[in-house]
């Protein structure tokens, strides 16, 4: 809290000290406007109205300024429905590309975010999210106190969907088990560490992938037959004053209501065993999670369990 207030004020500084420099730069001009407006009037002009091609260029030279001057100010109004669109839906960052300028710019962004007492993620797999060593969140789960992740249950319908989308993927269902597999390890070793970790599947085709750290979120469309990190990612933040406004706030309650779903399918980190519960905490049966695409005796333990886990089973090759 302290440092979000810090954050806040050393924004505020910024602004004031900009606001400042723009006035004394606006009082200058203004004082100097008449000198220049005589030197103009007494010393230039008398040249130019006895000169009928100094008269003709200055005409042009005019016309022209004036045109740009117009589409400026077109320019400027159009931008500023943008950034008042912007600022309605709480946008403080958006990017479609992947290059290195624009993981620059999300990481100084990450930066300026003061440390969560929770962070939440729902995505695929994980990996590129935060599991990676150069992934975008690796470090800054590091710094929560709390951390609550959702992936996409590998023996679910909703995994044999995204798997079908990427058909041009040879091997999509080994990669993104390998990929889960990683990142329980990282989140393994974030408990490790002393944090509070919970990590529950869903068996829905993915939609939306979403990371909240704080008063902001990260949010990107899960397109079939696109990988996640190919579409464009937005970033929300919270409006403390008016919470009701801006899409921080639905996307963050699409995210409780899916964590809170039941019957929920959390990951047992001592068994590695996804484990299904009822309404009332009972264990309504346990299912292995599967290394690799062939290994049939633990999908053949997966798909006979009485917890309803079956789902897509990748053809043996």
């Amino acid at each position: 809290m302290h440092r979000q207030q810090n954050f806040r004020h050393v924004s505020s500084m910024g602004e004031f000290i900009a606001n400042a420099m723009l006035m004394v730069v606006a009082v200058a001009i203004a004082f100097s406007l008449p000198g220049m407006v005589n030197s103009f009037i007494y010393r230039w002009w008398p040249m130019i109205s006895t000169n009928p091609d100094m008269l003709f260029f200055a005409e042009a030279g005019f016309a022209a300024l004036l045109v740009v001057v117009f589409i400026a100010v077109k320019n400027a109004l159009q931008n500023r429905e943008v950034v008042d669109s912007a600022r309605l839906a709480a946008l403080v960052h958006a990017s479609s590309k992947s290059g290195w300028l624009t993981r620059w710019r999300e990481r100084l962004l990450i930066r300026k975010i003061p440390a969560a007492e929770c962070a939440c993620v729902m995505t695929v797999t994980g990996y590129d999210t935060f599991a990676q060593t150069d992934s975008q969140f690796h470090e800054v789960l590091h710094e929560s106190r709390e951390i609550r992740v959702m992936l996409l249950n590998p023996m679910s319908d909703g995994a044999r969907m995204r798997a079908d989308s990427l058909s041009d993927e040879r091997d999509y269902y080994g990669r993104m088990l390998e990929e889960i597999h990683e990142s329980v390890g990282y989140l393994k070793s974030l408990r490790s560490s002393g944090k509070k970790v919970t990590l529950k599947f869903y068996d829905h085709r993915p939609f939306w992938k979403l990371v909240i750290i704080g008063d902001y979120v990260w949010v990107q469309y899960c397109q079939d037959g696109f990988e996640v990190n190919a579409v464009p990612e937005y970033v929300f933040a919270l409006q403390s004053n008016s919470p009701e406004r801006g899409l921080y706030t639905p996307f963050n309650t699409l995210f409780n209501e899916k964590w809170n779903e039941m019957p929920t399918l959390e990951f047992d980190f001592e068994t590695d065993e996804l484990v299904q519960r009822d309404t009332n905490g009972m264990v309504l049966g346990r299912a292995l999670l599967p290394h690799s695409p062939h290994a049939g005796k633990k999908l053949a333990i997966a798909r006979h369990s009485q917890c309803a886990l079956t789902g897509y089973i990748p053809n043996q090759a």
